[in-house]
Order: C-alpha cells, then structure tokens, then sequence
C-alpha cells in the first residue's frame, strides 16, 4: 500500500506540466484540429484517394476526436475532482492522504493531454543571463554575500524576488530589478513592488548589523519599474558603510531567518496588548498609523470580505492569469523554480490551487461555490485580531519608506511569536477597499490624525498566534548565488578552489561545497 501511495504521490508532481487555462488551450487545439482537417480534406480532392493523402485524413480526423474527447473528460473529471477536494478538505482529512490520493487524478488528466501538449518551461530571462555569467571567488569571503544570504528571504509580493545584485567591490554593488518578475496587470505603478524593495532595504542594514556595517541605498534618478524592458535594469546603487556606534540595532538579524507567512488556522488568542503598542510605535515612527481590531463581529466581517473580494479578482482573466505564472503547485516544482506561491505553503492541496487557478469557472457553480467560500473561511480559523496600516503612499519615496517600516514592523512580530497573513485582496478590489474604509469609519476604528486623514489604508492583515509549537512552512528561495552577478574583477588572482557555505538558518554548518575557477561556477553539493 506505501507504494502505491509513493506512486500516486510521485505522480503528482506532474500537474505543474499543465499550465494553461483548459478553456482557452482545449478552444485553440479545436481551432487547429479543424483546420488540419480541413487542409487533409482539400489534399485528398485534388490528389485523389491514394494511401498517403488517405492516411493524412484519418490521422486529423482522429486528432480531432481526441481532443474533443479529452475536453469532454477532463471537464468531467475536474468537476468531480472539485467536489471531492472541497468536501474532504471539509471533513478534515488527513493532508498527505488526499493530497496522494488526487496525484493519481492529477496523473489520469496529464496522462490525456500529454499525446497533444508538449511540456513547457517558464520563460526567466534572469536565470538564463545569470547561469552564463562568471562567479567571482573573492565573493564567498565578502560582507556582501553574508549580507545578502539573510536579505534573500525578504518578503515580495507574491514571492517574486525581482532582485538581483551586480557586486563591483567589496564597498559598492548595484541592485537590478527583473522586468520579467513584475505585476502590470495588478499593480501597474509598481507600489507593492517597490514597498517589496524598502522591505529589502531594512533587511539588509539589519543583517549588516552584525557585520558592524549599513548599507546606503542610491535610487537611480526619476526610476520607474518597466514590465516591457529588456533584461536586467538598474534600480539603485549599493554602498556598503562603517555603521555609527551611537545606532544600534534592536533586531536581532535571525529574525530575518525566524519570519514566516502563516496562511494557517490560528489558536484564537488575540495579539497581547503589549505588542500591539510596540507595533503601533514602530509604524509611528515611521509616519505611518496602525489600527486593529478584536471584536470578533468586525473580524469576521473582515475574513468574509476578503474571501469575498479574492474569489472576485480571480473570476477575471486579466487579474488570474498574471497571478497563476507564480503559482507553485508541487512541492518538487517550488524548490525547482525557487519562488513564487507554494501550495504547501498556503495551506493548500496541489489539486485545489491548480484547479482554482486553471478551471476557475466551475468555483462559480452552485454547491461547488458554497464548498469553496467555507474551506476557505474554515482555513481562517482561529483568528482574533486584524490590523491595518495607513500613511504616505503617493510616490517612490513613499512606497520605500512604507516598505522599511513594514521589514521592522514584521520583524517585530516575529520577536513575539505573532504572524501575519495579508489580505491584498481587499485593498486592490476597489469595492472591497471602498466597503473596508466606510466599515472603519462606522465602527469608530479610524484611528488616523485628523492631518493624516488623506492617508490610504494600503495594508490589511490577519494576526495571530499558531495553534501548535510548530512552525508555519517557509516559502523557497532563489539561492543566493544565482542572485548574484559578478564583474569578476580579482579572478586572476585565485586559481580553482573549494569554498564551503554556511547556512543561515544553522550557523558554523555545511550548506554546500562548490568549486570556483575563473569563468566557471561547478554546484558539488
């Protein structure tokens, strides 16, 4: 029986293979069968019934009929496959068992479209130019990459990771964005993108606290984040500095190490009063307002309305396609790519993500819909408090500043064991965001200065306590050393040699061991 649950479990994996929308990819293979079909038909007139010509009909007439046919059963099956996930997410069932149970779904629906789909890759630009580039050995034993081995696992939306460092010397570097990991559908001025790269910005000067250094940020002048450009672009320029002694850091860099996103139940305990009033001095300090509340009539108003506003954005083609590119349904297709939204990691089946992403239409179905809205209500459990965040944030200053403020505002949390959830969902809906603010207002829960009241909310979350000692999973990251690009400056002065890593997260181990020559850059471990 293990094996066969190992099989089913291997054959999961695969559904990553299938990434786009069954409607419109079934419509497209429709379009060419026929066409084939129709161009076979002509050939056979004019040549006459030989075998080849014969053979040619034949073979696009069956194409056709597979196809059709393998619409017909895939939307049957998914169907079927979406009452089952929803209701035994339901009945609580234990994860590893349905989540091996429905490979072997995942496995029957790949197996039907693989004859006429070929695989695909998603296409990184960044990864490509970075693999060809030197790694420079001196890099291993800089400030920089200790630095950036903690800054890596800043938060960005939708964990793109748009960042890439070009390292010049050991006291400047420069920061890339990729225009390929932007949102211009969704966030088309790049806000939340940007506050990203401020969350950035603070955590590298807290990890390069322990370093006695800071880190100084020159933006490149009137920068704009641009999805139609062509490979890497310069955000700002990098300097590595003596930190004052009079400004001592109160974050403990391995906090950096410790956050996490919890998208899990909660145990009910709302957020002690003493951490609400530290966070609400950090927000402060900032120029920032942090409201919150633990009425649980308001708290549930509030899950109810985001699930209400996320099942709305995804019902539209712009909003959920550029969202599905960054969804991570296998664990094995996360730690691949290294980024973007793991369903393991949003307390989600791969079955349930991959068909909310790809067979949207069929959440809108009766019972089905209903199924859904209290799985995802029942995945909210447990949460006694929600917060808010309002200030600035008209321009890139404003984004950067809102973004250092939220690094330590997280970080923060994360001293006191409390985790975050964000609900972007009800600030970037415009009737959600316009139902949230009136709600604010009418429970007497603005808390904003009569000067500030011009200030947006642009941030709404979930806070709470986990129900178990245990950790919340932690999304993967881009390792750091395909984040890095090197001028190569000093490798006439190293021959081959072997450098040994450490890990972050375990100080003084052995992450991995590579072999470093000028011009080459050889993974061992």
């Amino acid at each position: 029986m293990s094996y066969f649950f190992n099989q089913l479990h291997q054959a999961s994996c695969a559904v990553h293979d299938i990434i786009w929308d069954a409607q419109n990819w079934f419509a497209d293979q429709f379009t060419s069968a026929v066409s084939n079909l129709e161009s076979a038909w002509k050939n056979l007139a004019i040549n006459g019934f030989n075998r080849h010509f014969t053979f040619n009909l034949l073979d696009n007439l069956l194409a056709l009929i597979s196809v059709g046919g393998t619409a017909g059963i895939t939307t049957i099956a998914t169907t079927v496959a979406i009452g089952l996930s929803l209701t035994i997410d339901l009945l609580k069932l234990p994860f590893f068992l349905t989540d091996q149970l429905f490979g072997g779904i995942y496995h029957g629906l790949h197996s039907g479209l693989s004859f006429i789909k070929n695989k695909t890759e998603v296409n990184d630009t960044s990864f490509k130019q970075q693999n060809n580039l030197q790694i420079n050995p001196k890099l291993y034993q800089q400030d920089w990459y200790k630095i950036i081995e903690f800054a890596r696992w800043a938060p960005s939306p939708h964990n793109m990771q748009p960042w890439v460092f070009d390292l010049q010397s050991e006291k400047q570097a420069t920061l890339m964005y990729d225009p390929q990991r932007l949102l211009p559908n969704t966030n088309p001025n790049g806000s939340y993108v940007f506050v990203g790269f401020g969350i950035l910005f603070e955590t590298m000067s807290i990890a390069a606290s322990k370093l006695g250094k800071d880190v100084e940020v020159e933006l490149v002048e009137n920068i704009a984040l641009d999805p139609k450009k062509n490979g890497l672009q310069k955000l700002a320029t990098l300097k590595m500095v003596n930190r004052n002694s009079s400004e001592a850091e109160t974050l403990d860099p391995q906090l950096i190490i410790d956050r996490r996103t919890s998208r899990l139940p909660y145990n009910g305990k709302p957020v002690a009063a003493t951490v609400i009033n530290e966070l609400s001095h950090v927000a402060k300090q900032y120029g920032h307002t942090m409201g919150h509340t633990s009425d649980y009539r308001m708290v549930d108003w509030v899950i109810e309305l985001n699930a209400q506003a996320m099942h709305s954005d995804m019902s539209h083609g712009k909003t959920r396609n550029e969202l599905r590119r960054w969804f991570r349904f296998s664990k094995s297709d996360a730690k691949k790519q290294a980024d973007g939204l793991a369903a393991y990691a949003m307390n989600s089946s791969a079955l349930a993500l991959w068909l909310f992403a790809n067979v949207n239409w069929m959440f809108r179905v009766p019972g089905i819909t209903y199924l859904a809205h209290k799985s995802y209500l029942n995945s909210m459990a447990g949460t006694a408090t929600v917060a808010w965040l309002s200030g600035p944030f008209n321009n890139v200053d404003d984004w950067l500043n809102a973004g250092r403020m939220m690094a330590r505002w997280w970080l923060t949390m994360t001293k006191h064991d409390v985790y975050l959830h964000p609900f972007g969902s009800v600030i970037t809906n415009p009737e959600a965001f316009k139902l949230f603010n009136d709600k604010v207002k009418d429970e007497h829960l603005d808390v904003r200065p009569k000067s500030n009241q011009q200030n947006p909310i642009w941030m709404l979350t979930r806070n709470g306590y986990s129900q178990t000692n245990e950790k919340p999973p932690q999304a993967q990251r881009i390792p750091t050393e395909k984040m890095i690009i090197s001028r190569n400056n000093w490798c006439h002065l190293f021959g081959q040699k072997n450098l040994q890593l450490s890990h972050p997260e375990h100080p003084g181990s052995v992450a991995k061991t590579i072999s470093v020559s000028c011009g080459k850059f050889i993974s061992k471990a």
